[in-house]
């Protein structure tokens, strides 16, 4: 028997606002375990990544609305996070990245 709820339809810039905030996660994600394994080159790469897509957040809410609150506005599509969060936690992975690196020279 088909269902007689209606189907829940997202505008297009929410659901890619989602994607990317998604996709801004998971380069994170990968670039804190390269940090852990030492990698640090790799890291600096997975963060870049992050960035790439953090940008393009920040290009998508800016082609729609270009107020200061805007970027600050987590609205329904990125999972919570604002463009501005994003971008902290681009930036705070990349301080982590250069504190972890600056001790690991110090040990050697």
């Amino acid at each position: 028997m088909p269902s007689t709820q209606p189907t829940a339809r997202f505008p297009r810039a929410a659901a890619q606002k989602h994607a990317l905030a998604i996709l801004v996660k998971i380069w994170l994600v990968i670039a804190k375990l390269y940090r852990r394994a030492s990698m640090f080159d790799d890291s600096k790469e997975a963060t870049d990544e992050a960035a790439k897509a953090a940008l393009k957040i920040e290009s998508l809410i800016a082609s729609i609305e270009s107020s200061a609150r805007a970027f600050a506005d987590p609205g329904w599509g990125g999972d919570g996070k604002s463009s501005d969060e994003a971008w902290a936690d681009v930036y705070c992975e990349r301080g982590d990245c250069a504190l972890a690196l600056a001790m690991a020279r110090a040990e050697a």
